[in-house]
């Protein structure tokens, strides 16, 4: 990573603290794993509370600013590499929620109230690949929106139709790469999804409407998994969207973080499949890629590098 050895935050004027790189990697860490206050991680750390505090937060920045913007729409993973050991389904899309506290005032509160499942949450979508890593993570939304409906007010698709029409004329090959989502999803190019029971006629068609569902199911195992290992990202309570603990950006990271994990132990998945997924050093490299000034983008090559600036979605504030 490019990431200097020792790190230098300022907490004012007259204060700073310098670290290691890999001291602030094991404190964010620690952090996300489970909730828990900062005065309560001073005998653990032995750092004062304010100074745990400072480190993370100024180390978030660093790593949203690293990684965010590929994060949205991550190109590589879905290079044209990728997707010949890829099956020709080289996503799938899903969306999630999480559950945020509930605000004081109504009008923050219907903000952000799911009608469907009666809580307060942020939404975000997402395509896991077969190697099991989240390739792509927009958000979050607000307001009560369909799944569907966000994926394609997003941008998300029209980035991906453009990324995969280059690649599957680029490598001639004989059948066009799509990515697959439940039955909230309208079938449209490059999004398949599994057969209506009414148009289930045969033990053909049955056959397929499994097996698909069955390897489906692995993207919201993916969302298991971060809240499994980061257990901070679920802890409502502590879930503030107007107040200084951003759960956007803890979503996120805990999201980055658990790649990082498959890249390293691998996934239920990616044995599904039979699939490596990527080298820990190679997966960052390409999260880190920089992206190319807005008046470059004059050919297709050029677009696919910025492909993350074609997703548009709603911030929540943090503030």
């Amino acid at each position: 990573m490019k990431l200097s050895l020792y790190l230098e935050f300022k907490r004012s004027k007259s204060y700073t603290v310098h670290i290691e790189r890999e001291f602030a990697f094991a404190l964010i860490l620690y952090r996300h794993t489970f909730p828990q206050k900062y005065t309560t991680m001073q005998s653990v750390w032995g750092m004062s509370a304010k100074t745990l505090g400072l480190i993370v937060n100024k180390f978030t920045e660093l790593l949203l600013n690293k990684f965010k913007n590929r994060f949205e729409f991550d190109t590589c993973q879905f290079s044209s590499e990728n997707c010949k050991i890829f099956p020709n389904v080289v996503g799938f899309v899903d969306g999630t929620m999480q559950k945020v506290s509930r605000p004081s005032s109504y009008k923050d509160q219907k903000l952000v109230y799911n009608g469907w499942k009666h809580i307060h949450c942020i939404k975000y979508q997402a395509i896991a690949t077969p190697d099991g890593i989240t390739s792509s993570l927009v958000g979050p939304f607000i307001r009560s929106s369909h799944d569907a409906r966000i994926f394609y007010k997003s941008k998300t698709l029209d980035c991906l139709i453009v990324y995969l029409n280059y690649i599957s004329k680029d490598d001639n090959v004989p059948f066009e790469y799509v990515v697959y989502g439940d039955m909230a999803y309208s079938k449209l190019d490059k999004v398949y999804k599994s057969f209506p029971l009414s148009e289930v006629n045969n033990d053909k068609l049955k056959k397929i409407n499994k097996s698909m569902r069955k390897t489906r199911i692995q993207v919201e195992i993916k969302f298991g998994k971060v809240s499994q290992l980061f257990k901070f990202c679920k802890y409502n309570y502590g879930m503030k969207i107007f107040a200084n603990t951003k759960p956007a950006t803890i979503y996120i990271l805990s999201t980055l973080f658990k790649n990082f994990h498959t890249c390293i132990n691998g996934s239920a998945g990616s044995k599904i499949f039979k699939l490596q997924p990527p080298n820990i050093y190679d997966y960052i490299k390409a999260l880190m890629c920089e992206h190319q000034p807005e008046d470059t983008i004059d050919n297709y090559k050029t677009i696919l590098n910025n492909a993350s600036n074609l997703v548009e979605t709603v911030t929540v504030p943090d503030n």
